[in-house]
């Protein structure tokens, strides 16, 4: 029993509609990660002090936390002012303890600068905000701390 004749040439044609289905979730997956990952660098409320001395963050960093404090000295995480050195605390045990998951617990105990915490201060914020923030990483055994200021030179 034959389908078709015998000078007839059969054409298989591969069907990509499931490829492009993957392609399509994956360019979705990836986008909405880049985007979640800038919400938490950059906050309208910070405007830091312009610096044109900007350094980049040393290569042996595996894990980096930006924290924004506002003009009223409230650090901004995910959307809601946190003020209270207690809750505050809270927050920076909470990511020290997930970096040190991610990083290997014996890793991280070896090299305790491989997690950073890099401060977006707005320049009229109270210097006593700041203060209260660096003394919480302190009592936490942070060790790697960086203020981070505007890399733009002031007009003159």
């Amino acid at each position: 029993m034959s389908h078709g004749t015998i000078g007839e040439e059969s054409k298989a044609d591969p069907n990509l509609v499931p490829l492009l289905d993957v392609v399509l979730q994956l360019i979705m997956f990836f986008m909405l990660t880049v985007d979640i990952d800038q919400k938490n660098q950059n906050n309208a409320e910070v405007h830091p002090p312009i610096s044109q001395w900007g350094v980049p963050p040393d290569r042996n960093v595996a894990e980096i936390l930006h924290l924004n404090v506002n003009r009223h000295g409230q650090l901004l995480v995910e959307g809601e002012k946190l003020e209270d050195e207690s809750k505050i605390k809270a927050y920076l045990r909470t990511e020290k303890d997930s970096a040190s998951r991610h990083i290997g617990e014996q890793e991280f105990k070896m090299h305790p600068e491989k997690f950073l915490i890099v401060l977006h201060a707005d320049k009229r914020a109270d210097w006593k905000a700041i203060a209260r923030i660096q003394q919480a990483c302190i009592d936490l055994e942070i060790k790697t701390f960086r203020s981070e200021h505007a890399s733009q030179v002031p007009k003159t």
